[in-house]
């Protein structure tokens, strides 16, 4: 499935009109994507907990759905 993915990203269609450009975003931001998935070296993180519900029902949904932290993208330029 890997390579399929990567086949769809890497294959681009030159837009003949200014208005299709935007296709070309949702290319980039793909790729941003596949970078930051290469960068994090495709490792899985996982987190223990011992919270128990019944004790704080807002501790536990923490530990079940973590805020996430927005990470620094780095600069893309297609020049």
């Amino acid at each position: 499935p890997g390579v399929t993915i990567m086949a769809e990203i890497l294959t681009v269609e030159i837009p003949q009109d200014i208005t299709q450009i935007g296709g070309l975003f949702t290319k980039v931001d793909d790729l941003k994507r596949v970078l930051s998935l290469s960068e994090q070296e495709l490792v899985p993180v996982y987190r223990e907990s011992t919270v128990d519900m019944n004790e704080s029902p807002m501790l536990f949904m923490e530990a079940v759905n973590p805020k996430k932290r927005k990470q620094p993208h780095p600069s893309f330029s297609l020049v």
